[in-house]
Formats: structure tokens, C-alpha cells, sequence
């Protein structure tokens, strides 16, 4: 009887806890391998702990018959029931980390690998689909989302990479420090190629160079003109709008002009997203310059190369730059540090990317990394900042936002922006000095202007026209919004300075028709280039009580109802 009871009761339990152990351990260690980018080995790792899962539901079978007569039936459910999704999940491991060694290290022929790609991603997303149904969890479905991207792109990425054809990306290089609605100034730029799947070669320029060769005069628009001071439009200042779509087929429209080369696509970065790369690249050994670059001395280094005794045809910036960029390339690995750091600037708008291919372009603005202008909910907000001061101000500037709706008894919804300006700059002397900020507040079309307060006792004067006209009728105790339409939102744009060592208060009321329905939503939209800005959302009214602090580092979504 002893001998019985150990073979079929204590070995199995014993297996059953030893394979269990193990398969944990195989898992964890998978982690560290992917996290160096040994995909191909970590693959190895999870289908061991597949294996060592399946083995220990095979022993709790083995024993459920007798455990369930000693009453221990929810027991069994539950470890059976962790086991089969740890088994399932290892599966998928195994498919995604097998996709990704097929594509890392890169190997020649890697194009040739896609369908291959494409199969594992499509099983691991099945089986994800199994276990999402058995534990919802939003990680699950955040990744099922991006399987979804990932099945949708796939086809594009040969006529991407240039199989067919020679591809060329114009990559706008966006200094944040000087905040422009897409992200920042586009103060350098760059041409990447590709051929076959190979990168064939990559140019930085001095956005000047660009621009110093444009033939013939373009009207700007009209902020551009009256608060800038610019009576010609260039690339430098194409990134206008907020919507990266139009901005980068802008961009690509000045660099054709002015250069004659025509692009494939549009990329916009700033310097958060580099940042990001350089903490997982370590520091940068710049030989030519006898200098350190490290996430951290990032931003002052590369503004004084790029400034300091610039003069009209110095190559100064560009051959930083490019330095910069191939001391990154010559360190670059794929592991999953590298790909979060994309992915998080992906999803915070650090970095945006525009397809002439409308498939690609179609996938990349359904995961909302094409910079789009679109809004959801019955009431949205979306500010967009340019800095018209010519300085770095905004590596000084902190800002704080609230958004209050109140709510009357008829429905109708007065929702009051509040943005807290601090800039900490010490004084007016370069890079930092006064915050010379041109506002944007894109709000519903339905939206009826109430009132708008800079807090310095002046009284905003509406215009539907911004002109000299216009302009010369605005007196000393009067400040000028200008109101248009863009993407099919209505924006109320206003001049706003700071200046250095202080803070300032801006304010802007609009009320909203009563919405329809008893669920209310609110989408804030986070401007490219920004940082995680202090958010608050509050609504009052009659059995309203709503209060929201977060942050912007990515658009957010509030929802209230109205309590019974």
C-alpha cells in the first residue's frame, strides 16, 4: 500500500510541483534572454516551460480522480486551470520570440522571412484570443492590437523596405525645446534609402540648406506672417498644424522644391525619443568632437554644436548630428528595452510616421501613431503650442492643465480650460528668455466662446480674419483671438508670452449643446513633443460629481455618468 501510494499519489504531486518549478524558471529565464535580444534562444527557453506545463497537468490528471474525493475539486479546477493557460502562454511566447529571431539579427535575405513572420504572429494571436476569453486583462488585448498591426503592415513592408523599388524617408529631426505643434522646430533633417531591405544610406542636413535653395516665395500662413514675422514659408516652419499627416506631406511638398527630391514617407522624432534610445544605448564616444553624449547631457550638448558661432553655411549642426546618428547606428541592437522605448514614443507622440503607401499608412493611423487631428467623445480638447520667440524656452517651461465642466440644470455644458504657465528660465539670455507662445485650443465644432482671460486685465476681441486690418484695431487694453476651422474642429488661437523667471495663468470658456445620452466623454489630445503635463479633469452639475488628476504623456479619455 505504501509503495502504490507513492507511485500514484506522492510521485505524481512531486512531478506535478517540480514541473511546475521549472516551467516558472524557463519563463524567467526566456525574459532575460529576450530582454538581451537572444530572441532565438529565449524561444528555446518557453518551449521548455511549455513541455514542463504540459508534463505537470499530465500529473494532476493523473491524481484529480482521488483529490476530488477528498473534496478538493475547486482545487483542481483551479491549478488546472492555471496550468493550461501557463502552457498556452508559454506557446505564444515561443511564436512571438520565434517571429522575432527570424528577423534579429537581421539576416540577409530577412524579407524572405516574412510569411513565415506572419504565420507565428497570427498563431500566438489565437492563442492569445483563448486565453483573453478565459482572463480578460487589458495587457492582453493591448497586445492583441498590436498582432492586429503587425498583420496589416506585414504585406507593406517589402514595397517599404524597397523590394521592388528604391525607397527614400524624410526624416524631420523636431528640437522640443522650441515647441512647435508637431512635436518642435525642425532644425535639421534627414534622408534615409533603402533597397531591397537593406539600408543603403542616410544623410543629415541643416534644415537651411533646404531652404536656402527653395526658388520663388510661398505665402505662410497667416499666424506665421503676423506673429512669427515671417513673410516667406518654408520647411523649417511647415509643421504648422497639429495633424502630422498634413504637416509631413507639407514638409515632403518644401524638401521636393527646394531640393528636387522626392520622398516615400515622413518621419518625425524629437528629442525625447533619442533620449529614450540613448538610455539603452549607453553613452555615445564622439571621436571626431572628443565628446561624451548621454541620455542626460543629451539636450545641452547638441544646442550648443548646433548654436553656438553658428554662421550662414556652417556645417557645425549637421556634422554633429550625423555623428550623433552613426555612433547610435554602430551600437544598435533589437531587444525589448529598445523596442519599449519605441513603442512608449510611438504611443506619447514622440515619434510619428507618414506612408505615401496608403495600406501602411491606414495601419499606422489605426494604432494612432500617424499624429493624426481626430477626436472622439462629446467634448475633446487638444492644445497646440508654437513657440514664435526664436529660443530653447520650453526646455525652461512647466505647464499645468484643468479642464472643468459644469454642467446646468438644461444640460448645456460650460467646459473652462485652465493652463498654469511656469518658466523657469533665469533670464532673457539664449537658449532660454521670454516664452513668445502662440496657443491653439481645438474644441467641437458646436463650441460657443464664452470668455478667455491672459490674466493681465486685458479683454480678448474674436476675428474670423487675421490681417494688418484687423491687427491695427486691437488697442493696448484688448488682446486678439483668432478663430478657424482645421480637420473639421473649430480653434481659437491666441498670442501668449511669459517671460523668464515667472508664471502666468491663461483661461478659455466655451459652452457645449446638452449631450445626448447618459454617458458623457471627454478626450484630451497630447501635443507632439511635450512631456507628461500635469492633467486634471473635474465636472459639476446636478448629480454630477467627477474629479480626475493624471497626466498628458499620452491622449487620455475620461468618462462620467450622472449619479442616481
Amino acid at each position: 500500500p505504501i509503495l502504490i501510494l507513492f507511485i500514484f499519489i506522492l510521485l505524481p504531486i512531486l512531478s506535478l510541483l517540480t514541473n511546475g518549478f521549472l516551467g516558472v524558471q524557463a519563463l524567467r529565464t526566456a525574459r532575460d534572454q529576450a530582454l538581451r535580444g537572444e530572441f532565438a534562444i529565449a524561444a528555446l527557453s518557453t518551449a521548455s516551460a511549455e513541455s514542463s506545463f504540459g508534463t505537470a497537468r499530465g500529473n494532476l490528471l493523473q491524481i484529480a480522480p482521488v483529490l476530488k474525493i477528498l473534496y478538493l475539486s475547486g482545487f483542481v479546477n483551479t491549478v488546472d486551470r492555471f496550468l493550461s493557460l501557463a502552457r498556452l502562454g508559454a506557446q505564444t511566447g515561443t511564436e512571438l520570440l520565434t517571429a522575432a529571431g527570424r528577423i534579429w539579427p537581421l539576416p540577409d535575405n530577412w524579407l524572405a522571412n516574412l510569411p513565415q513572420i506572419a504565420k507565428d504572429l497570427t498563431q500566438a494571436d489565437i492563442n492569445l484570443g483563448f486565453i483573453e476569453a478565459r482572463m480578460p486583462d487589458p495587457r492582453i488585448r493591448e497586445a492583441r492590437s498590436l498582432l492586429a498591426f503587425a498583420g496589416n503592415i506585414l504585406p507593406q513592408v517589402p514595397d517599404l523596405a524597397g523590394q521592388s523599388a528604391r525607397k527614400s524617408y524624410l526624416v524631420l529631426l523636431q528640437n522640443n525645446a522650441e515647441l512647435r505643434p508637431t512635436g518642435g522646430f525642425i532644425g535639421a533633417y534627414a534622408i534615409v534609402d533603402f533597397e531591397d531591405g537593406k539600408l543603403l544610406s542616410y544623410k543629415i542636413n541643416d534644415i537651411y540648406t533646404a531652404d536656402g535653395q527653395l526658388r520663388g516665395r510661398v505665402a505662410p500662413p497667416d499666424e506665421i506672417l503676423h506673429f512669427l514675422g515671417q513673410p516667406d514659408w518654408f520647411m523649417r516652419d511647415s509643421n504648422f498644424s497639429p495633424d502630422f499627416s498634413l504637416s509631413a506631406q507639407r514638409a515632403a511638398w518644401f524638401l521636393e522644391k527646394s531640393t528636387g527630391q522626392k520622398v516615400d514617407g515622413v518621419i518625425g522624432i524629437d528629442m525625447y525619443f533619442i533620449q529614450k534610445l540613448l538610455k539603452n544605448f549607453g553613452p555615445l564616444e564622439l571621436t571626431d568632437f572628443n565628446d561624451t553624449v548621454t541620455a542626460e547631457n543629451f539636450f545641452e550638448k547638441a544646442e550648443y554644436q548646433a548654436e553656438i558661432d553658428f554662421f550662414p553655411g556652417s556645417t557645425k549642426k549637421k556634422d554633429y548630428l550625423s555623428a550623433v546618428g552613426q555612433a547610435m547606428l554602430d551600437k544598435t541592437t533589437v531587444n525589448s528595452k529598445v523596442a519599449q522605448a519605441v513603442y512608449e514614443s510611438l504611443n506619447e507622440r514622440h515619434l510619428q510616421i507618414y506612408f505615401n503607401n496608403s495600406a501602411a499608412q491606414e495601419a499606422v493611423a489605426g494604432q494612432n501613431w500617424a499624429g493624426d487631428l481626430k477626436f472622439t467623445g462629446d467634448n475633446y480638447l487638444a492644445l497646440a503650442e508654437a513657440n514664435f520667440g526664436a529660443n530653447k524656452a520650453n526646455y525652461f517651461v512647466k505647464r499645468e492643465i484643468f479642464l472643468q465642466e459644469d454642467v446646468a440644470k438644461t444640460g448645456e455644458i460650460d467646459t473652462t480650460v485652465t493652463i498654469n504657465y511656469q518658466n523657469t528660465s533665469p533670464g532673457d539670455a539664449w537658449p532660454g528668455g521670454r516664452y513668445k507662445n502662440y496657443l491653439r485650443l481645438f474644441v467641437p465644432p458646436a463650441a460657443q466662446f464664452l470668455s478667455a482671460n491672459l490674466g493681465d486685465g486685458r479683454t480678448a476681441t474674436m476675428s474670423a480674419v487675421l490681417d494688418e486690418t484687423v491687427l491695427k484695431k486691437i488697442t493696448s487694453n484688448q488682446f486678439l483671438i483668432f478663430k478657424s476651422t482645421e480637420s473639421g474642429s473649430l480653434n481659437f488661437g491666441m498670442l501668449v508670452e511669459i517671460p523668464a523667471a515667472s508664471k502666468k495663468t491663461v483661461s478659455f470658456t466655451y459652452r457645449l449643446p446638452t449631450p445626448a445620452g447618459g454617458e458623457h466623454r471627454i478626450f484630451v489630445r497630447k501635443q507632439a513633443g511635450t512631456d507628461a503635463d500635469k492633467l486634471t479633469v473635474i465636472a459639476n452639475g446636478p448629480k454630477i460629481k467627477y474629479n480626475n488628476t493624471t497626466d498628458l504623456s499620452v491622449d487620455r479619455t475620461f468618462i462620467w455618468k450622472k449619479q442616481p
